[in-house]
């Protein structure tokens, strides 16, 4: 019986391990904060994360680097220059069904709807998702990179209404 147990955890290790090798990484299970919600903090402005549906993280060599707004997420990524090969991953939250998901692929929807640090920026990983909240908030659905460029020029916009 013991030696059954041993022999299964040993092909489950087996299995996990090939699956990293072959896709670099293996998706985050639910169950597992990415967030730590009043413990972590944002690595763009340093406020604590108290609502992680709005959180994201991206994942390089380096480690791992939590935000509490997407619009930070892409306000890092810019800011330091982050390029494609040395992110490993992305992760944002599909504001439908609050799983993880690759941020790269998803879609984004800019509103007027209050987030943490009021970029009012929504990830979804179907379009359809996407235009349905757009068209229900008032918002526009944008690709990564048109996401990228809303909240750098959002973040410049708020900036210099702090004068």
């Amino acid at each position: 019986m013991r030696r059954a147990a041993i022999g299964i955890g040993v092909v489950l290790i087996l299995t996990l391990g090939g699956a990293l090798v072959l896709f670099g990484q293996v998706a985050p299970p639910e169950r597992i904060p990415l967030i730590q919600e009043g413990v972590d903090r944002c690595a763009l402005c340093n406020m604590v994360i108290r609502d992680a549906r709005h959180g994201a993280v991206v994942v390089t060599a380096a480690g791992q680097f939590r935000f509490d707004d997407l619009g930070c997420l892409f306000n890092y990524i810019h800011a330091h220059g982050l390029a494609e090969k040395e992110v490993r991953s992305v992760l944002v939250r599909d504001w439908r069904t609050q799983g993880w998901i690759e941020g790269r692929s998803a879609f984004f929807v800019s509103t007027s709807q209050r987030t943490p640090m009021t970029y009012g920026l929504f990830a979804f990983r179907k379009a359809e998702d996407a235009r349905a909240f757009a068209k229900a908030h008032g918002g526009k659905v944008l690709s990564f990179q048109e996401a990228m460029k809303y909240a750098v020029e959002r973040r410049k916009m708020m900036k210099g209404m702090q004068h």
